[in-house]
């Protein structure tokens, strides 16, 4: 039950604007000048910087909702149709698991990435409280992949991207 890269291409998203039209999340081109803002900000006050990538691992997700052994007969739009409920579902949680201030953006067709500003100890609450609200109940097999990447305090912004970009699409 794999889809085709033309068929995961017809998920919607519109990354050339402000806000990604499906899920009413800043979009990419709005969210480097925040990124780039935000680190200015933590570099200023010596707090510091955590970038969580969340991506959807497609095949867990349809095969949780398409069983191999089920007479259904799997359909790429009904698929597709599937993701888009998923991925708006996310940025549901997303919104409501995140602090004021906190920014995040859909980066990618099925990816999201998260900034947060803090210490430590708050990171490790925010990753806690992300990956619980987003696997829900589903904690044995998540369909939803969660790497953090922590800039160092000097870091160009055009090596961080790069890291972010790195972690979020391999």
């Amino acid at each position: 039950m794999k889809l085709s890269p033309s068929q995961i291409a017809l998920i919607e998203f519109a990354n050339n604007g402000v806000i990604d039209s499906l899920t009413e999340t800043l979009a990419p081109a709005a969210f480097f000048p925040a990124l780039a803002r935000e680190a200015l900000i933590a570099k200023r006050s010596g707090a510091a910087l955590m970038v969580i990538s969340l991506k959807l691992n497609i095949e867990n997700l349809l095969l949780q909702r398409f069983d191999p052994q089920s007479t259904e007969r799997f359909s790429p739009s009904v698929a597709v149709s599937y993701i888009e409920q998923e991925v708006m579902r996310i940025a549901r949680v997303l919104s409501e698991s995140l602090r004021v201030g906190d920014l995040f953006t859909r980066f990618s067709d099925v990816g999201f990435l998260l900034v947060i500003r803090g210490s430590e100890w708050e990171f490790q609450l925010a990753e806690k409280r992300i990956a619980m609200n987003v696997n829900g109940a589903r904690t044995a097999q998540s369909h939803w992949q969660l790497v953090t990447v922590l800039p160092d305090r000097d870091e160009e912004l055009s090596h961080l991207v790069a890291r972010i970009d790195r972690a979020h699409f391999n």
